[in-house]
């Protein structure tokens, strides 16, 4: 089991009091108080990580209908009236159904036509309103001064904030990409500043620090494709073990293609073991290192993980 996590408070500092950098417990507390907010670079939450805290807070607003902007958040996405309004239905009478039997049954699935799009139409005024309270609590409580700038920036800011779904898809491309140069290139290089030094914290557990890092390396994998690795799995040993000169060429192509999908999954699983603090945990990792690779690979064509890293 993970070691004991420090149970003394770190301090306010000043006179007669430690520093909260003396206990690892102090400084972890300091980050995670931090608001979660969505910026444009020198992220500490990913979009899908501050989206929940919005979430939360749609709910808690008590908003008519809110199961409607609760989804249309969710999916980046809005609520199609039109297909929930459906189409009207018209009676399909039986053989023996009397003309006032069918008329009457008409009449009700008309009145209950009319009765939906009542419904669906007072939906539809309301989202139209909620959408601006949506829009107000993201640019209020949701993004820091950095992201409000390059928002404010944008030609189409007042629009953004009559839209909650546009507002939220602009600040998702603002926060993959950044505009310090022409071609986007330091948006990349900060996501794989952080995914790379994405390690294990002093008196963190390993499942905390799992969390961390796949977050980090959504973020990476979103801005370079999921295909990225698949040149370099072709130069894996795994990858070249595939090839046996009595097996159909069809049927090594196929599992040579399956390799490279899986290549990156794999990867990850290397980084992240290789990021975590062997130096407490090693028997864990060694047994999540095995079953993981006995279940994603056949055993004779499991990845090797290094047995020791660099103290950090």
């Amino acid at each position: 089991m993970p070691g004991r996590r420090n149970q003394g408070r770190g301090g306010r500092g000043g006179r007669g009091g430690r520093s909260a950098q003396q206990t690892g417990r102090g400084s972890h507390g300091k980050k995670a108080d931090r608001p979660k907010q969505y910026h444009p670079h020198n992220t500490d939450f990913t979009h899908e990580q501050v989206t929940i805290y919005l979430l939360e807070a749609i709910a808690l607003k008590s908003l008519d209908y809110a199961q409607d902007m609760i989804w249309s958040v969710r999916n980046m996405a809005h609520v199609d009236f039109e297909a929930l309004r459906g189409t009207q239905t018209v009676y399909k009478p039986g053989k023996n159904d009397s003309e006032f039997f069918k008329s009457s049954r008409q009449a009700q699935l008309d009145r209950n036509w009319e009765n939906l799009n009542v419904k669906i139409d007072k939906r539809e005024v309301i989202y139209t309103t909620n959408q601006y309270t949506v829009a107000a609590i993201i640019t209020k409580h949701f993004i820091t001064q950095a992201m409000r700038d390059k928002l404010s920036n944008e030609t189409d800011w007042l629009d953004l904030k009559e839209d909650h779904v546009m507002l939220l898809k602009r600040i998702k491309t603002f926060m993959t990409i950044t505009d310090e140069t022409e071609w986007q290139h330091f948006g990349l290089m900060e996501s794989l500043k952080r995914f790379t030094n994405c390690t294990q914290n002093q008196n963190e557990f390993v499942n905390d620090c799992r969390r961390r890092f796949e977050a980090q390396a959504d973020q990476v994998f979103e801005i370079l494709g999921t295909d990225v690795l698949h040149v370099y799995a072709t130069k894996t040993m795994g990858y070249l073990d595939l090839y046996d000169p009595e097996t159909d060429p069809d049927d090594i192509k196929a599992l040579q293609e399956t390799f490279k999908k899986e290549v990156l999954g794999t990867f990850k699983a290397s980084a992240f073991f290789y990021n975590c603090d062997r130096s407490r945990f090693q028997s864990m990792l060694d047994k999540a290192n095995q079953t993981y690779a006995m279940e994603f690979k056949e055993y004779d064509q499991r990845n090797e993980y290094p047995t020791t890293i660099d103290k950090r």
